[in-house]
């Protein structure tokens, strides 16, 4: 597992059905990416976040980010510098 998701949504005594409704995703959706078996996107992964930090029922009073909740994970999702374009495969005419 290269996240640390599922300690967090216990440590913050979400249920998986209860994170997956807050954030707006399906309960397949968290439970894959809990256990390390898809990816999420990074706007996935900031609602998972966003809906930790809005529980209602908080433990912790600590703005999680997502390179809290998914370490290794964000370095891979980080954009490239803007202006920056691939180029082009298309032959100059």
């Amino acid at each position: 597992m290269d996240n640390h998701l599922h300690s967090t949504r216990l440590h913050e005594g979400l249920a998986l059905a209860e994170l997956a409704r807050l954030s707006g995703l399906s309960e397949h959706t968290v439970r894959d990416i809990e256990r390390g078996k898809r990816r999420g996107r990074e706007i996935t992964l900031h609602k998972i976040v966003n809906a930790l930090n809005e529980n209602k029922a908080r433990r912790r009073h600590v703005e999680y980010t997502v390179p809290d909740v998914f370490p290794l994970e964000w370095p891979q999702l980080t954009l490239p510098p803007r202006g920056s374009r691939p180029k082009s495969r298309r032959p100059k005419e």
